[in-house]
Formats: structure tokens, C-alpha cells, sequence
């Protein structure tokens, strides 16, 4: 276990190296070759402005949104399949997977979590009847997302917003926080056509021109402001400001909404079974006393590591976050994003403030499925291998293509046990979800 954990560590410490490597790689150089998926997502023209109007929805017309089906057997076009080049393919695989040890999985540590008793199915532990709990996501918007020198942290909310109209409208209620510091609309809330795009789906759009904390992390992070990164000076951040945005714009004052917890994505999640009443009771009660619920990072071995998907108790989180800023800013380093500093946080402390979120509720793409169900994943994160950024090689079991020489070296272990574990599945399953839910960039920018 401690090795598992050890090895835990480093991967963290390699993925946040790749972290920086992307956001110059793309700040830096716009001629990348991206994927087919990709130049689909981009296929439209973009329009001359980002901010301005976006195609109206009907009013009162209720947008229809269904998710692929998960196919349980590598599709004809991976090399895990049997007919793939007369098997060839599959022999490839069965040799460059040879001594893989799979991630263990423990069905204990979940099966605990998830086996609560649930008096009314309807009554939350909020104390509302069928309240329905905020869902924050938030960004930077960052120009680069527009045209082509940046991800397209844009194209992936949109995932995640028609997978929340698919699978959990009833039970949530959607909040994006757009961060523009530094940008040339920074002191404006002239709605974007991301914005528009949003609103016209239920969700409310608030604007950070500058976090509560924006001098500690312009001095902490001094290198990052030098070279005017201001996405990363701000993007990550976001969150650690929830409590702020909700007092600003009296959130927990609507009526039916959930008032002691709210949940937190990051953009590239997706919400991938029905989401109900009992999946925000479980997520209440697996928090229970604690302020923060978030889970794995690499490995499924249960560690609270990785804030992708984040359940907070409000009232304790604001409490507790001064302290928590106070022990960043005096740190030898500062911490070069939310999650480095949350868990540095968590290390000092006694006190179970962080509680483990059960394992369906931040799936990774690279995962073997096994013994689980995909029914049973709620939510899928692409942490790590990312459309245009090794998903397509992992979905077709390319294991030509991934290699020491990858040209994202700190995913190949990763790449490795979604191939060699779990066929590669998941990961087409996200491709298809992609192609199906994506919209045009000129609706987005």
C-alpha cells in the first residue's frame, strides 16, 4: 500500500510538471497538430468577436439531450478487438501489456460509503424536501481558448453542460464562474457567448475580475505573472473562492436550493448516469461532518487527493479558508494550484475535516472497469489523457503510438492501464460522448 501510494505521489508531482508543460506549449506555439476530434470541435468559423449574441433558444422549448451508449466490448477499430488486422492487432496488446499489474480495487471502502439508510429518498439532509444542490464549474477565459492557442477548456463545459441536461437537471442547479483577470474585459460582466450559450441552458454566470487572495498568488507564483499566465494565476484558484460568489450574488437565498453543501466540477467532467435525489443524499452524508469530500487521484486505492470533483460545506469551508490562505502565503513554495494547497492543508491538520467521496463519483478514463458496472459511474473526469492529448490512442489501444517517446511522457502509465485494463472502453466511450454532445465553436466564441 505504501508503495501504491508512494508511486501516488510522484505521478502527482510528474502531472503537475505536465500542467505547466501544456500551458506554455500551447500559450507558446499555435501551429499543434490536434486530433480529428479536435479539428471537428473546430470546424466552424470563428466569429470576430467573442463577446455578442448567440443563437437564441426557443422559448420555452426544452433542450433534448441523450448520452451514447457504453459499448461493454472494444469497438472493430481498436487493436484490442479480436478481428482487428486479422488479430494482429490483439497480439500486440497481449505483448506490450505482458507484466502490467492492473490498480487493485476494493469494493469495501466504497460499498461502506454508498450503504446508507435512507429514510425518505426525498428529504435531504439540508433539510429541504427535494432541494436541489448548486453545481459550480469554473474557468478562466482566456482568449487562447478562441483561436486556437489554448484548450479548449470552453468546448469541454459544453460537454459537461449536456451531459447535466441528460442526467441531472432534476437535482441540480448549474453556476459558472468565469475568471478575467488580465484579459481585456477584466473589469467587465458583459455576458460572453459562452455566457449566452449557458444561460440559455439554466445556468447562472458569475465573472471574476480577481480572486480575494489574486497579490498572495501573483507574488507566490511570481514566474507565472512575469510571463502574463494569467489563466493559471487565476483559473485553478476559482473555487477556493465559491464562498465569496455565493454571498455576492445571494445563491443560497433562491428558493428550493440546497443551503449547507454545494458540489464542484472541474470543466471536463461529465455527468455520465442519471443523477437523483440519492446521489445528492450519498454525497451530503459521505461528507457528514467534514468540510471538504473530494477523492482519488491516480490510483483507486482511497486517498482524499484529487478537488476535480469536490463536495463543500459552505459555512466551514469560509471559515476555515483564511487560515488556509494564511498557511499558503507563508510557505517556502507556494502552491501552484487549489489542490497542492488543500491537501498541503489536510496534511497539517487532525482533525477529519476531509472525507473520502466514493469512487463513482470521479471516475478516470483510464481505469479498468472491472468489477464495477458502468452503471454505477456517476461521473466521469478526464484527468490526465484528454481529447487531442492521448484519449484517441488509448480508446484504440494504440500501443504503436504510446511509448517512452509519447509526446506527453507523464501519461504513458497512464495510457498503459487504460489499455491494458480496461480496453481502452471508457475512453471511447468519452470520444463518443464528445462527437455526440459537442457544439460549434462559433456558439461558443
Amino acid at each position: 500500500m505504501k508503495q501504491v501510494i508512494k508511486l501516488g505521489l510522484v505521478l502527482a508531482f510528474c502531472f503537475s510538471l505536465i500542467n505547466l508543460y501544456v500551458i506554455n506549449k500551447f500559450k507558446f506555439d499555435t501551429n499543434d497538430t490536434f486530433t480529428e476530434t479536435k479539428k471537428q470541435l473546430r470546424s466552424s468559423p470563428r466569429s470576430n468577436e467573442t463577446f455578442g449574441t448567440s443563437a437564441a433558444v426557443d422559448e420555452g422549448k426544452e433542450i433534448q439531450v441523450t448520452l451514447p451508449i457504453y459499448n461493454s466490448k472494444p469497438n472493430s477499430g481498436s487493436m484490442c478487438h479480436p478481428d482487428y488486422s486479422k488479430g494482429t492487432g490483439l497480439e500486440l496488446v497481449t505483448s506490450h501489456c505482458r507484466g502490467h499489474k492492473c490498480m487493485p480495487h476494493s469494493n469495501d471502502v466504497d460499498k461502506s460509503l454508498l450503504d446508507l439508510s435512507f429514510q425518505d429518498v426525498n428529504v435531504t439532509s439540508d433539510g429541504k424536501e427535494g432541494c436541489k444542490m448548486l453545481w459550480f464549474a469554473a474557468m478562466h477565459e482566456t482568449e487562447g481558448m478562441c483561436d486556437g492557442r489554448g484548450h479548449a477548456y470552453n468546448v469541454d463545459y459544453s460537454i459537461a453542460l449536456n451531459s447535466f441536461l441528460a442526467n441531472a437537471k432534476d437535482v441540480l442547479q448549474p453556476v459558472l464562474i468565469l475568471g478575467r483577470y488580465g484579459t481585456k474585459y477584466e473589469n467587465s460582466t458583459d455576458p460572453s457567448k459562452l455566457a449566452l450559450w449557458a444561460e440559455e441552458r439554466g445556468v447562472q454566470v458569475v465573472y471574476s475580475s480577481r480572486l480575494s487572495f489574486q497579490e498572495d498568488v501573483d507574488k507566490g507564483l511570481s514566474n507565472l505573472f512575469s510571463s502574463k499566465t494569467f489563466s493559471h494565476l487565476q483559473g485553478p484558484f476559482l473555487r477556493l473562492d465559491i464562498p465569496k460568489f455565493i454571498k455576492e450574488h445571494s445563491l443560497l437565498d433562491q428558493p428550493n436550493i440546497c443551503t449547507d453543501h454545494v458540489l464542484y466540477t472541474d470543466v471536463d467532467a461529465i455527468f455520465s448516469a442519471p443523477f437523483t435525489d440519492k446521489d445528492v443524499q450519498i454525497l451530503q452524508k459521505s461528507i457528514g461532518d467534514g468540510m471538504l469530500l473530494y477523492g482519488r487521484e491516480y490510483g483507486k486505492n482511497p486517498h482524499v487527493f484529487n478537488t476535480g470533483v469536490m463536495v463543500i460545506n459552505v459555512d466551514q469551508f469560509e471559515r476555515e479558508l483564511p487560515k488556509i490562505l494564511h498557511m499558503a502565503k507563508n510557505s517556502k513554495q507556494y502552491p501552484g494550484h487549489d489542490q497542492e494547497m488543500l491537501n498541503s492543508y489536510n496534511s497539517r491538520k487532525t482533525s477529519k475535516m476531509y472525507k473520502l467521496l466514493p469512487i463513482y463519483y470521479n471516475w478516470k478514463t483510464y481505469w479498468g472497469l472491472e468489477p464495477c458496472d458502468f452503471s454505477q459511474v456517476k461521473i466521469v473526469h478526464l484527468h490526465g489523457p484528454k481529447v487531442g492529448m492521448g484519449l484517441e490512442e488509448m480508446s484504440t489501444c494504440n500501443v504503436t503510438a504510446v511509448n517512452p517517446t509519447f509526446r506527453v511522457p507523464p501519461y504513458t502509465p497512464l495510457l498503459n492501464e487504460g489499455i491494458c485494463c480496461d480496453q481502452g472502453r471508457t475512453s471511447q466511450w468519452v470520444i463518443d460522448t464528445f462527437n455526440k454532445l459537442q457544439v460549434t465553436i462559433e456558439d461558443l466564441c
